[in-house]
């Protein structure tokens, strides 16, 4: 139904009678006018129908038709749910705003333009709905139109989105367990479920009397530009922050970069390091003082070398700035960041001296961050060669000349036509995890899995049933057996 005019158009008269009679009177002369002068104000009626918001099915996932033609994939409620970890209010509040924007998409696809503009505005609203942790996350399930978040050179359309999310199907040969894989496998694939539910799996434990490592804040200029310009300076400058890892990291919160233009960062410390000590470290992507990933590293950390099953090692972790940019780019440009910017900023603050041995750097991404690591690992010297991945999106999301497929090249081309990297590396998939535009995560870390073991990887894939993106459940029950695995074959030098 359209809305009355605007603007221009506000004083014209429009007859109540039924539409067709008026639109195709005997008069073609007058039909041609009188559309003429409707077709302006249905365009102006549609971003205010779609701000009144309607009634969709809000399982709904087709996008608004893009600029150019293209499809965009709007996430259902659920995705979203799951993926931000959003709370009852929060998905109360966002709910009408996917209702809005997939009713406009029923009721006026051909207006490309303007249900562009509205699915931004929707996006932007949701945005704000979120906390600074669960804010860098909304793009991975809320692409722009037209191409997806950020398509580099060479982009485009999303990929092929492939099978529904729920439809694939562990690898044929995968061995169900309990908790986690077993450490004593080198290479494997694996399966999984909660006991209940994932929602009910408890965080680490560490127990009292075990050491607890110490957490510092730091900021760091947001790229390597803003490092070289003098007006960078300041924000290089660390402020620590005191309190011990159990504590969630009292140096604030993690997000879009810190305070004064900075990138948030932190350096764990282990318990008992001496001064001057060479130590082992990963590196966590997506760094938050609130973060599950990053709070449940600590805590496996402070257990497992206190049990000296991993050796003495300290953590970085790195709050995103650009983060598709960043972490979905195959390169080894963010690597050198890290390495030029980060990591000498982690050394001073802490006091601490990090490896310059390939075999003694790990990394740790969920999301994109697993991009990040791989490509850590695959573009950058002294590599990172010791993996922590979960949900990894090797899919074609940050697309280049170079890498058209983006991260999906990793299993279709890198790997396999590469020669084999000392890599060892541990990975996990939801069955329930994300099926968008730019394919099935299932499907595709199947195939990162197939493309590790025919290459002869020490590698670990695990399924976990019921799970969706980034399972905080699952990283919480896996986390400990995923880093002891990953470092169990290291050797001090």
């Amino acid at each position: 139904m359209l809305l009355p005019p605007r603007g221009p158009l506000a004083g014209a008269s429009f007859p109540h009678t039924p539409l067709l009679p008026w639109l195709f009177p005997m008069n073609t002369r007058l039909t041609v006018l009188r559309l003429a002068a409707l077709l302006p104000a249905f365009a102006l009626s549609v971003p205010l129908a779609l701000a009144a918001g309607g009634n969709a099915a809000p399982n709904n996932t087709q996008g608004f038709g893009a600029r150019g033609g293209a499809a965009a994939a709007l996430p259902d409620i659920a995705t979203l749910k799951a993926t931000l970890t959003l709370t009852d209010a929060q998905a109360t509040a966002i709910a009408p705003l996917l209702d809005a924007v997939a009713k406009a998409q029923q009721d006026f696809a051909p207006l490309q333009t303007a249900a562009t503009q509205a699915r931004d505005a929707a996006q932007a609203k949701i945005s704000a709905i979120l906390t600074e942790t669960q804010r860098p996350l909304l793009a991975q399930v809320f692409a722009p139109a037209g191409g997806g978040r950020g398509a580099g050179a060479g982009g485009g359309g999303g990929g092929n989105p492939g099978p529904q999310a729920g439809t694939v199907r562990p690898l044929p040969d995968a061995v169900e367990v309990e908790f986690a894989p077993p450490l004593d496998k080198e290479q494997g694939n694996f399966k999984h479920k909660p006991k209940t539910t994932w929602a009910d799996v408890p965080a680490i434990e560490v127990k009292e009397g075990i050491p607890r490592g110490k957490l510092i804040a730091f900021s760091a200029p947001p790229t390597l530009a803003a490092a070289a310009a003098p007006a960078a300076a300041p924000a290089a400058a660390p402020a620590a922050a005191p309190g011990d890892a159990a504590a969630g990291g009292r140096g604030g919160r993690g997000g879009r970069g810190g305070g004064g233009g900075g990138r948030a960062c932190w350096v764990y410390i282990p318990a008992g390091y001496k001064e001057g000590d060479v130590l082992p470290f990963m590196v966590d992507h997506d760094g938050s003082a609130t973060a599950v990933v990053q709070t449940q590293l600590i805590a496996a950390m402070d257990i497992l070398i206190a049990e000296k099953k991993i050796p003495m090692m300290a953590g970085v972790f790195i709050a995103p700035v650009s983060r598709s940019q960043e972490y979905d780019t195959v390169s080894g440009v963010y690597a050198d960041y890290l390495e030029k910017i980060v990591l000498p900023l982690a050394e001073k603050t802490g006091n601490v001296k990090l490896s310059q041995n390939p075999d003694a750097r790990g990394s740790i991404g969920q999301s994109s961050g697993a991009p990040a690591a791989l490509g850590m690992a695959w573009f950058h010297e002294p590599a990172f060669t010791r993996l922590v991945i979960y949900s990894p999106s090797v899919v074609p999301i940050q697309r280049s000349a170079a890498y058209p497929t983006g991260a999906q090249a990793y299993p279709d081309t890198l790997i396999p036509n590469s020669p084999k990297k000392p890599l060892r590396i541990w990975m996990q998939v939801g069955s329930e995890d994300l099926n968008n535009q730019y394919g099935s995560w299932p499907q595709h870390n199947n195939d990162m899995a197939n493309a590790l073991k025919a290459k002869g990887y020490e590698y670990q894939f695990i399924w976990s049933e019921g799970a969706g993106h980034v399972e905080r459940g699952v990283e919480r029950q896996t986390m400990l057996e995923a880093v002891e695995w990953v470092w169990k074959t290291y050797k001090a030098k």
